[in-house]
């Protein structure tokens, strides 16, 4: 049997309310103790109580929601208590029920033990702590949308898939005198869907993993092109330090902002150019790695330079955008002069940067958004592409020799091993579990 668990499940410090939740065999016996009543709580109705220390002084008094097992998150007796926020009271009532015996959960116990009792899938419970993180409206749609087992129900048809493919191999191997030849095409046919439908998953993955993770933009260029001033303008606040003294930014500065649905880090890196200063040395190298890092870059000109020619190419294996700024310095002939790949703006002065923003938006759409775009985690990816090989393994097999049937049958059981896996569909060790779980909060 479980022992019982407690967790403060809002954020600590000052707030109206705050609710400590309480999960396992003992919450009946906890209850009593807490509220002095002897008369167990009423199933998913609010009750008002009073709330005792261990040597009887009153707490607080407030709220108490009981939820009869399996009728609950956890599928355990839980309960949880409403009481005034800040410091003091949550942290008496935690104190509380330390003394008598109840112990604080670990990361994410809640959920964990909600899955342990069926409750929901691995894929859901994971999903929960998608959406508690979630940092834009897109990013909680698309977690909302695991949760409620959507997702499950677009992954079952590949496991159906691979039921029929063993099934058809497993007949020849069990029943090879009892049932007729194995039908090549639709098999083959089978193996082509299968792959198809797992592709498609890891390519929509893909493009969720800018969901979850968010777009890395790095705004570079020389020194003193107004990178810094670009950066504050797109923000909306001055978070870099701009002078118009070269070299300023000694290190890489990022914010994040919502764009189409998708957070977006936006890096100001310090210019590049050859430096003697040890700490600007620091900050270039600093810039040439966010640059490498970065999914999406932001190329900064100085407008006079460019009708000069005076211009620093960089070697861009990322989608970029050139912007030509201060053009506020440029008369209206020489802004004719600048090339016309670059976006002209005035950062300092907002002329062309609506412009800006509008193709920045265009092109992270573009470039990192999907309508049909679903967050897995790592674990789940990789163990999609370790589906994905098992089935490539067992259809070139196939394709090369029809002999190899137990060889066949093995790397489709294989498949079918990684599929239960990223449900949990299997004993997991509680090693494996408590990874899982351990970013959760620990109310959660």
């Amino acid at each position: 049997m479980r022992d019982t668990i407690c967790a403060l499940s809002t954020p600590v410090g000052r707030g109206a309310i705050a609710i400590i939740r309480v999960s396992g065999p003992d919450v009946i016996d906890v209850y009593r103790k807490l509220t002095h009543k002897h008369t167990p709580p009423k199933p998913r109705y609010a009750h008002l109580v009073s709330l005792f220390d261990r040597e009887g002084h009153l707490i607080d008094r407030g709220l108490c929601v009981f939820f009869k097992s399996p009728n609950s998150y956890t599928g355990e007796d839980m309960a949880e208590f409403y009481t005034h926020g800040g410091y003091i009271i949550p942290d008496l009532v935690l104190k509380t029920l330390y003394f008598y015996g109840i112990r604080q959960a670990s990361p994410g116990e809640f959920t964990k033990r909600a899955f342990l009792s069926g409750k929901m899938d691995l894929l859901e419970a994971e999903s929960v702590n998608e959406i508690i993180n979630a940092r834009t409206e897109e990013q909680f749609k698309r977690s909302l949308f695991a949760l409620k087992g959507n997702l499950k129900r677009e992954l079952d048809p590949i496991l159906e898939i691979i039921k029929s493919i063993l099934m058809e191999i497993e007949a020849r191997i069990e029943f090879e005198e009892d049932v007729g030849p194995l039908d090549r095409e639709k098999v083959l046919s089978l193996f082509v869907e299968l792959e198809e439908k797992l592709n498609e998953i890891i390519k929509r993955a893909k493009k969720g993993r800018y969901l979850s993770l968010g777009v890395q933009v790095a705004i570079v260029g020389s020194v003193n092109v107004g990178k810094s001033t670009l950066f504050n303008y797109i923000l909306g606040k001055e978070r870099s330090i701009v002078t118009p003294y070269a070299g300023t930014t000694r290190d890489t500065v990022h914010e994040e902002v919502e764009i189409s649905g998708l957070p977006v880090r936006f890096i100001d890196t310090a210019g590049i150019r050859e430096a003697q200063d040890p700490v600007e040395k620091i900050g270039i190298e600093r810039s040439k790695k966010a640059l490498k890092e970065a999914d999406f870059a932001i190329f900064v000109e100085d407008a006079t330079n460019l009708i000069q020619g005076k211009t620093k190419d960089l070697d861009f294996r990322i989608p970029f955008i050139k912007v030509a700024n201060k053009i506020d310095l440029l008369n209206e002939k020489d802004r004719k002069k600048v090339p016309g790949d670059y976006i002209m703006v005035s950062a300092k002065f907002g002329d062309g940067m609506d412009t800006l923003i509008k193709e920045l938006e265009k092109q992270v759409k573009s470039h990192f958004y999907a309508k049909d775009s679903i967050i897995l985690k790592s674990r789940e990816m990789g163990l999609i592409e370790g589906v994905l090989s098992e089935i490539k393994e067992a259809k070139t097999l196939f394709e090369r020799n029809i002999d190899e049937l137990e060889l066949i049958s093995y790397h489709l059981y294989e498949a079918e091993k990684r599929y239960r896996d990223i449900f949990g569909y299997i004993d997991m060790p509680e090693k494996v579990l408590d990874e899982i779980f351990k970013d959760f909060c620990i109310g959660k």
